[in-house]
């Protein structure tokens, strides 16, 4: 092989172009060391979400929830970006290597092709050389815009966390109803004098004098947004980018790269929850908590797979019952049963605010679940408790067993919903 010009040379590699990336080395460092930690952070995520939004009320789930998605979104775009960059790296390792082995380029005239096909291919066909140099640029683009977009979406995520502790010092101080607007209040605060002062900038900015007061106070105001990365100005990887493509081109670019991550996580949300069925042309019926002639894992504690759920089920120890007795336990999820104890039992509601009172709340709860086992009621008393295996908060009925028949039985009872569902009914059967 002849030994490459002075031109072409890399000072940093001789086998490189000049025109090469000098960063590529360090770009695959950091994506190879990166995702692997990546990977792992999302299902933590989770372990942390959940029992967090099942113990938390109706004020608190939502904040907990956007602070969940906005923390995903960050990660599924950092883990998607290092991906990518990773491939598109691979491919410009290929290309520098396959263009050592055979030099020269593609050799057309060798190829089993027609005439047509030859001209079409040679009139779209790049020198080598410059596939080279864009597969290159190609990946440091991807590389640092993906890093931008995960720092400007770390913002949201900031956010979010104070509207918990703005939440929390409301409950604490008004009560519930103020704290659910906490969110709302947080984001309106920190967002919209931004926004204000970007459109009066942009509609007026021009008839303005630099020294006057008006454009000094639209500076005061966008300043602390630029320096902490709020404004696509003051974050220099997306300005880069931004700057150079245009906005209209950037905004496109960016739109076209985050559609897919949002589509992974709503994909990944619907399927998490059990309504995705692909290709079900049987009429084979799903895994139904409400119907009648279902066996759902999650009611029994000897199969329950993954217990960080975002609404937990009731569960008793096994399919087959053996004893005199069989514990039921019920997890409790403020966010929904203050709502059915709003209906079924407000003063026991608005006394526990003033002057907390457990055996009238169980008591309420009870009611609310109206227990039954094989169709008829079962006058049952509810003990507070808590699940061993994920610390969840609920009720403990023992139901008396020792008289049932061989044979299958059903315990149903009141499934907690949100505001505006329809109500529905837990049917867990079991054997003995």
């Amino acid at each position: 092989m002849s030994e490459p010009t002075p031109e072409a040379e890399n000072p940093n590699d001789p086998g490189l172009s000049r025109k090469t990336t000098p960063t590529w080395e360090m770009e695959l460092l950091v994506s190879a060391g990166t995702i692997v930690g990546l990977l792992q952070l999302p299902s933590l995520l989770d372990v942390v979400h959940a029992p967090l939004l099942n113990g938390s009320s109706e004020a608190f789930s939502f904040l907990i929830s956007a602070t969940w998605a906005y923390c995903n979104l960050v990660l599924y775009t950092l883990i998607a970006t290092f991906l990518v960059h990773l491939c598109l790296r691979a491919y410009w390792v290929a290309l520098v290597g396959m263009d050592s082995v055979y030099p020269g380029g593609i050799r057309w005239e060798k190829m089993r092709m027609g005439p047509v096909a030859r001209a079409l291919a040679t009139s779209n066909s790049k020198p080598i050389p410059d596939a080279i140099e864009a597969a290159d640029n190609r990946a440091t683009r991807v590389f640092g815009i993906g890093f931008g977009a995960a720092m400007i979406l770390l913002m949201p995520v900031v956010l979010a966390l104070v509207g918990l502790l703005v939440a929390w010092l409301l409950d604490s101080a008004f009560g519930p109803r103020l704290a659910a607007l906490s969110f709302y209040i947080v984001f309106g605060a920190v967002l919209v004098p931004l926004l204000t002062a970007q459109l009066l900038d942009q509609q007026l900015g021009k008839r303005l004098v630099p020294t006057g007061w008006p454009a000094r106070m639209l500076a005061q105001i966008m300043r602390p947004y630029r320096r902490l990365g709020l404004d696509s100005s003051g974050n220099l990887l997306v300005g880069l980018f931004a700057s150079h493509e245009g906005g209209r081109r950037a905004g496109l670019i960016a739109a076209a790269f985050m559609a897919p991550v949002v589509g992974v996580l709503m994909i990944s949300a619907v399927a998490n929850s059990g309504r995705l069925q692909l290709g079900n042309d049987s009429g084979w019926p799903r895994a139904d908590p409400s119907g009648g002639r279902s066996v759902v894992n999650d009611f029994y504690g000897s199969l329950r797979g993954d217990i960080g759920k975002r609404r937990p089920m009731p569960f008793i120890p096994d399919r087959v019952a053996s004893g005199d007795y069989l514990p039921l336990f019920v997890p409790f999820i403020p966010r929904l049963h203050t709502h059915a104890m709003e209906k079924a039992c407000p003063d026991v509601l608005a006394a526990n605010r003033s002057a907390p009172d457990s055996v009238a709340s169980l008591d309420c709860l009870a009611r609310i679940s109206a227990l039954e086992l094989d169709g008829k009621p079962v006058a049952i008393v509810f003990e507070a408790s808590t699940d061993p295996g994920s610390g969840q908060r609920g009720m403990l009925a023992m139901l008396p067993v020792a008289s049932l028949a061989s044979g299958r039985h059903e315990i149903s009872l009141g499934a907690p919903v949100r505001r505006g569902e329809n109500p529905k009914r837990y049917r867990i059967p079991f054997w003995k």
